[in-house]
Parts: structure tokens; C-alpha cells; sequence
């Protein structure tokens, strides 16, 4: 091939990218993608004693595949320029494979049948002109071979040979994916839901044009999975385009109303039952009964059998153990031997994160959230957000909690709203501080109790469907860099 290489895109160039596949496709999986250029795919075939053409064949057509499959967007435009450059250098050009009359020629294989006879791939096929085109006219093709056209156009051919289709280097959102902003309320439907939209087609429009920012953008981003996040006097420019800053805060005001009870008198007596029985204890226990009896005796067999209880949640558990869909703390309510929901999330951060890792834990119980509310049709669920040894110059402001109500509030309208803020301490001398607080503790508590079923026509009505990770991915930005952040996280 030619000396000039396409162009590698610099934040991926040590990349390797899991993808499920076999064959000469696995090549892909295995390296980097400054490797997927064609002499170093060729270079790695040759040892396996395939001919030129079969080398050239296979990578054309995994180049088509990759270009199919879930990447960053600049990896696709990297993959579509691998393409383009193979097929303008004459030495790596890819004939069709002429198909005589009446004879059916099955691609894919090195052994192909034909007319009930077996050739080989490999072997060589005469050409009428050697001066054929890569394809044959467009005009006279009854489907597009063009895998960049087959990827944007649906199937449709291009109408003139002139006609010339790249891949978009643009941080379009709708480049080859849709975000989804649901569907737009009823025409009765309250201001907020009417407005909430509109807040949220203004954020497709944004994301649209350049990317998003997890701190920067922390509002717009929970935006596109229907939440919206209300906390006092932080609204982003955005928001108070399209909102009245009091309209907002007359509902987080409603919300705290309907939720808070604020200087309630606690009985210092007052202990809190754990809801969780002490599993190792049991099994002691039980594992002492079993010494008092003789073996295959009806007691012993009875204990046995209560030690052979499977764990019902044994799946959920599973799930947890996933580092993309695991949480820092789960509670879950427990009725008899399983658990019937998660009804807490939680995440931790260290003093040391920055404002992006905090906005990604706060997007992340949002989601969290929002998905036990559409799956198990609870009206509310709670979320705590905790970042630790927090510093001020040279004052250490401990560990900061804040609680967050997460509900379906209207209509496409899941509100994140913050309920209660509290600093632990950080020494013994502080520790009287957290008396001042416990109000606030016991009010959490009491709120976790009080949770109930969503009717059924309500939640038929307002509930809208979150959006993947890989579509958020795609317009977000993964830099790290230092921006500003209108939300405080402590």
C-alpha cells in the first residue's frame, strides 16, 4: 500500500476494543486499533498460509462488519478512512467476483458450490477487462455494495456514480444513533411536563452540536434519562431559560413538604431494630444443633434441611458484583428469606475526586434510581451521595452526605430532589455536632417506610424508557480536565 497512513485518532490510539467475534473478525480484538491498518492484518495472516486474494477478501469484509459495530464515533471515521484507503490503492483493489449464467456462486467460504461442483476461492478467474471499475455502475446494481452506503442510506443506491458518502466527522448525536427524549405529553398535561420537554429537546439540540460535560453539564445530562434535579439556587443557564427559578423551587419546595418533617422531637430512648438479621450467628447456631444429634436421625435431617435454604437473591447479588452496574451501598427491604426491592442507593467518593467523578456518581444513582421506580412501580426511592475528607485550604471539613428523594413526579418527569445534607464529624470533639443532626437521621428513616405502589394508569402515563449508556457515551466527554460545575457536591 501507500506510504500515507489514515489518520489514528490520538485518544484511542492504545486502545483495544472487546468485541464479540471469531474468525479472522477476532484479529480486531486482539490489538490495538494502530494495528487494523491493512499490512499489519496481511502481515498477520500470512503465517497462516492464505493466499493474497483471501487476505484482501477477509479484511474488506471486516472492515464492513466493524463499521457495524457499537464504536466511539471517531473509530468509525478512522474505520471508514482504513476503507477508503484500501480500495484507492490498485494493489489492494477488490474485484467482484463475476457470476457466469446459471450458476450460483455462494460467498463466504473458501470452498464454494457451484452447479454441484466444488472449486476453490483461491484459485485464479478470468476477467473480460482489465480496466474494470471496483463495482460495477450503480445504475445497474440491484443493491448497494458499498458498505458506507448500505450503513447510512438503508439499502437505497445512489442515482448517480458522481455521488460520494463519508463518514461524518462531527459530534453529531444522531450520526448513527438516536437519542430517545420520549414521547411529548398529552396536551392536558401540566406546566411542568409541558416545559420539561421542551427542556429536554433544547439539551438534544446542544448535544447535537458539541459535547457534554459530566460536571459542567450535570443537569442536562440526567435531562436525557427524564430527571430532573432540583437543588436550591443551582439551576443550570439552561434550566432558567426555560424555567422560572421560583417555579422550580415552589416544587422542591412541595416535595420537601410532602417528605420532611423538619424539628421533630426524638425520644433518646428511640432504638432502630436491624432489619438485617445477623447470617453468621445463625449458621453457628445451627451448625451447634447439628452436633446434638446423630446423623440421619429425623432431627438431624430437618437441621440439614434448613441449612440447604437457597438464596433467593442469589441472582440480584450476581448483578451487584458487576462493576459497570454496581453501586457503592444497596439497601433492599427484606420479606421473609428475599428481597422484595431496592428502596437506597448509595456512592462514596474521597476528598481527592473531582467535581466529574462526583457528577458521574450522581448521574449514576439517578439512573439507579429511576430504574427500581420502572421496574418494581414503587412511587419513590431514596439515594445518598457521600464525599469524604473534604478540604477547605487548611480546614478538613469531613465527610458531607446528602440524601436525595428520586420519584415520578409527572408526566416524562422523574424529579431528583435533595432532602437533607449532613456533616459527619470528624473528631470526638465534633461528635456532639451529629445530635444537632438527628433529626434529620430519624426523618430519613421514617421516609424509607413509607413507600407504596404507584396506580397503575398514573404510571402507565408518565413513565418514559432510559437511555442506553452507549448513546450517552457517544456525547459525552471523558476529560477529566477542570471545569466549572454548578452543582456542589459538599
Amino acid at each position: 500500500m501507500g506510504r500515507n497512513k489514515a489518520a489514528i485518532p490520538k485518544h484511542f490510539s492504545d486502545c483495544m476494543f472487546n468485541l464479540q467475534a471469531e474468525g479472522s473478525k477476532s484479529y480486531f480484538s486482539n490489538c490495538n486499533i494502530s494495528e487494523w491498518n491493512f499490512e499489519d492484518y496481511a502481515n498477520h495472516f500470512a503465517a497462516e498460509n492464505l493466499s493474497h486474494d483471501t487476505i484482501k477478501n477477509n479484511y474488506n469484509n471486516d472492515l464492513i462488519w466493524l463499521l457495524k459495530c457499537d464504536l466511539p464515533r471517531e473509530v468509525i471515521s478512522y474505520i471508514g478512512r482504513l476503507q477508503k484507503k484500501f480500495r484507492e490503492d490498485k494493489d489492494n483493489t477488490i474485484r467482484p467476483q463475476q457470476k457466469p449464467n446459471s450458476t450460483i456462486v455462494i460467498q463466504g467460504d473458501n470452498s464454494c458450490m457451484v452447479n454441484n461442483g466444488t472449486i476453490n476461492n483461491n484459485s485464479k478467474r478470468p476477467y473480460n477487462d482489465d480496466n474494470d471499475n471496483d463495482s460495477a455502475p450503480v445504475n445497474k446494481q440491484q443493491k448497494t455494495t458499498d458498505a458506507v452506503d448500505d450503513f447510512f442510506s438503508n439499502n437505497i443506491s445512489h442515482h448517480s456514480n458522481d455521488e460520494c458518502v463519508s463518514l461524518p466527522d462531527t459530534n453529531g448525536v444522531l450520526a448513527y444513533k438516536e437519542i430517545h427524549i420520549g414521547e411529548e405529553p398529552k396536551e392536558d398535561c401540566s406546566e411542568l411536563a409541558k416545559k420539561f420537554y421542551h427542556y429536554k429537546k433544547a439539551v438534544k439540540e446542544l448535544a447535537k452540536k458539541k459535547k457534554l460535560f459530566y460536571d459542567t453539564h450535570v443537569n442536562e445530562v440526567m435531562t436525557l434519562n427524564h430527571c430532573l434535579l432540583l437543588k436550591r439556587h443551582q439551576y443550570s443557564g439552561i434550566q432558567k431559560q426555560i424555567f422560572d427559578p421560583d417555579f422550580l423551587a415552589s416544587i422542591h419546595s412541595h416535595i420537601l413538604n410532602e417528605n420532611c418533617s423538619y424539628g421533630s422531637e426524638v425520644d433518646i430512648e428511640f432504638s432502630l431494630d436491624d432489619p438485617v438479621p445477623n447470617v453468621i450467628i445463625m449458621l453457628k447456631n445451627v451448625n451447634k444443633l447439628l452436633c446434638d444429634y446423630e446423623p440421619f436421625t429425623f432431627q438431624y435431617r430437618f437441621i440439614r434441611c434448613i441449612q440447604n435454604i437457597p438464596e433467593t437473591n442469589a441472582k440480584e447479588r450476581a448483578c451487584r458484583t458487576k462493576r459497570v452496574a454496581r453501586q457503592d451501598a444497596v439497601l433492599s427491604k427484606i420479606d421473609s428469606l428475599s428481597f422484595s426491592g431496592s428502596k437506597m442507593f448509595g456512592e462514596v467518593k474521597g476528598g481527592d475526586a473531582n467535581d466529574q467523578l462526583c457528577a458521574i456518581d450522581l448521574v449514576r444513582l439517578a439512573k439507579f434510581a429511576k430504574d427500581t421506580i420502572d421496574t418494581t412501580r414503587i412511587d419513590k426511592v431514596m439515594v445518598f451521595h457521600a464525599v469524604a475528607n473534604i478540604q477547605y485550604e487548611m480546614y478538613n471539613l469531613g465527610t458531607s452526605v446528602t440524601f436525595y428523594n428520586v420519584l415520578l413526579y409527572d408526566e416524562g418527569v422523574y424529579v431528583v430532589a435533595e432532602l437533607h445534607k449532613i456533616s459527619l464529624p470528624t473528631s470526638q470533639q465534633e461528635a456532639p455536632k451529629l445530635l444537632d443532626q438527628i433529626d434529620k437521621l430519624y426523618n430519613i428513616y421514617i421516609e424509607l417506610q413509607k413507600t407504596s405502589t404507584l396506580d397503575a394508569d398514573f404510571f402507565d402515563r408518565c413513565t418514559r424508557e432510559t437511555t442506553d449508556t452507549p448513546v450517552l457515551d457517544q456525547i459525552l466527554e471523558k476529560s477529566q480536565a477542570k471545569r466549572v460545575c454548578l452543582v456542589h457536591f459538599n
